[in-house]
């Protein structure tokens, strides 16, 4: 397990926009204002209180509670949920997180060094005698 919360991956995100947000974890208007252009319009225009619904899903994850637990004032937990699903379905959360952290790497405030990706290993190939199988 980790040493303390500072240590745990649901701190890394936090600590990467940590000057971005209030005490208490939401967005202020700086941090809304590098969120906001990444996010998904809705069919028919902008989603009413979308960086409520935004500050919620983080709450969510900050905090590590179930979604039924959600607080009244960010709206009912079910609408937050359906939201976070759509965007993580459709890749909006991966490309945020790509923008952020290249936005704190411009700034310098964030070490690429820990960032690693390593390729999956190639698929195994199989040599099949006269087509009928391996």
């Amino acid at each position: 397990m980790y040493k303390d919360a500072a240590d745990s991956p649901a701190s890394w995100s936090v600590t990467l926009v940590d000057h971005l947000v209030t005490a208490r974890g939401d967005l202020i208007d700086d941090g809304w204002a590098l969120i906001e252009p990444h996010l998904p319009l809705g069919e028919r225009g902008p989603i009413p209180d979308l960086r409520r619904q935004f500050d919620a899903v983080m709450w969510r994850f900050r905090t590590g509670s179930p979604w039924r637990d959600l607080p009244a004032e960010y709206g009912p937990w079910s609408t937050v949920y359906d939201r976070f699903r759509s965007w993580a379905k459709t890749g909006v959360l991966q490309r945020l997180m790509d923008a952020v952290i290249a936005e704190a790497a411009a700034r310098g405030q964030v070490d690429l060094e820990l960032v690693a990706w390593t390729p999956p290993p190639p698929a195994p190939t199989t040599t099949r005698r006269n087509g009928l199988g391996p």
